[in-house]
């Protein structure tokens, strides 16, 4: 334990298995060994555990000797404690057993702030905010302790964050980022502020370029079928705003190739209506910086028709 406190906890760890192989019922070692995993992941008691998919190796074995204590010794409230905090790291999957676990270790250490404050964030994150904000309210709104009263507005107010990103992750961006729009206002807290606008931020962003492919994409569907126009709009609405460099040097070559191409209706207009210089003049433009080599070859051989005066469609 020594160790541990000191936190070599490479030395604390070692040690602790050797104790529990000399006596696996030392059921103390087991819940010391325990808290020393969990102190390694979460170094406070009261903070915000870093969440992750699922629980580490060190994670998985403390939750394992506390389960060990709780079976052998169900009335250690610290046992109760500790199984419960193992489940603040999850951001997905069920965490009812981590409520379980706490609602005892709350039965049985009824003082302990650390215990409600942790069982209020699996209430708000398993959507269960009114039953938070009971708990919050009535252990650590009302304590004398400022900390402790930001810390439990502090969990009321990430149960919601946790709520905005569950409807994002669901698919439904506008609803969740109207909800974190909602929370921008609702903290005086700059690290939570500036925690939710970067959230924000990187969701509408995100959102922008997806919308920007989209459009880019439309408009390569609409020249694929020969809608010159309705492509040339969707690539002038796409050019209007910034987007990812080389997307946007593809979006403007092609743009160019589709302006060429309707030079070229233009020029084979003229060409049928008998104006050869008015031809010749757009066939000139195309030929003055070309984009498709194909395009350019054919405006090419009829220019030299013109020009030799030898009629374009013989």
């Amino acid at each position: 334990q020594v160790r541990a406190d000191q936190r070599r906890f490479d030395e604390a760890f070692a040690g602790f298995e050797t104790a529990l192989q000399i006596d696996p019922a030392d059921d103390w070692t087991a819940l010391l060994f325990a808290y020393a995993l969990i102190e390694q992941a979460f170094p406070e008691r009261i903070t915000r555990a870093p969440l992750t998919d699922g629980p580490s190796p060190q994670l998985s074995r403390a939750r394992e000797l506390f389960q060990r204590s709780t079976r052998r010794n169900p009335d250690i409230g610290e046992a109760w404690a500790g199984l419960g905090m193992t489940y603040l790291w999850n951001r997905r999957g069920d965490v009812a057993p981590g409520i379980e676990a706490l609602e005892k270790a709350h039965r049985l250490l009824p003082a302990r702030e650390d215990v409600v404050v942790n069982l209020a964030t699996l209430y708000a994150r398993s959507g269960a905010r009114d039953r938070a904000l009971r708990l919050v309210d009535k252990d650590l709104l009302r304590s004398a302790d400022p900390a402790m009263r930001a810390t439990g507005a502090e969990v009321l107010f990430r149960g919601d964050l946790d709520e905005a990103a569950g409807l994002i992750n669901g698919g439904k961006i506008e609803a969740g980022m109207k909800r974190l729009r909602a929370l921008q206002d609702r903290t005086h807290d700059p690290a939570l502020r500036s925690e939710v606008d970067t959230y924000l931020r990187t969701l509408e962003e995100t959102t922008e370029k997806n919308r920007q492919i989209a459009l880019y994409n439309a408009a390569v569907e609409r020249a694929n079928r020969q809608d010159i126009r309705g492509a040339m709009t969707r690539l002038e609405q796409f050019l209007s705003k910034p987007s990812d460099p080389k997307l946007r040097k593809e979006a403007e070559t092609l743009l160019k190739k589709l302006e060429e191409i309707l030079l070229f209706n233009r020029a084979a207009a003229q060409v049928n209506a008998g104006d050869l210089p008015g031809a010749a003049a757009l066939l000139r433009e195309i030929l003055r910086d070309p984009h498709d080599a194909d395009l350019a070859r054919r405006a090419r051989e009829i220019l030299t028709k013109i020009e030799s005066g030898t009629p374009p469609g013989s």
